[in-house]
């Protein structure tokens, strides 16, 4: 958990794109939705995007544009793209997610 954040979508990224050296072994690279910084993080703190409708913090969405425009961000190729849409339970095609991983606290 990154201390003083809410929850933060973010993506996690290779150590290349970050330009610095790689992430120790058991952390990952993430780049967080809405300021594309990066950050290490435990993998123990990650989570999928699936389980976004729990992480989602409501009063931070209400009170800080840029986690308004990171939810934004980490949700659209979801909700333009037909095959990563959500189905309805015993449906065809299996939920897909937009990201490998969502850290759960930034």
């Amino acid at each position: 958990k990154l201390r003083g954040f809410s929850w933060w979508p973010g993506r996690i990224v290779s150590w290349w794109m970050t330009g610095r050296s790689r992430a120790a072994e058991g952390t990952r690279w993430v780049m967080w939705f809405g300021d594309g910084k990066f950050s290490v993080v435990c993998v123990e703190k990650l989570m999928p995007l699936s389980s976004f409708c729990s992480a989602f913090h409501q009063a931070t969405y209400n009170k800080q544009p840029m986690y308004r425009k990171a939810i934004y961000e980490v949700l659209q190729p979801v909700l333009t793209t037909p095959t990563l849409a959500c189905h309805p339970p015993g449906g065809q095609q299996p939920r897909g997610e937009a990201v490998p991983g969502v850290p759960r606290q930034r």
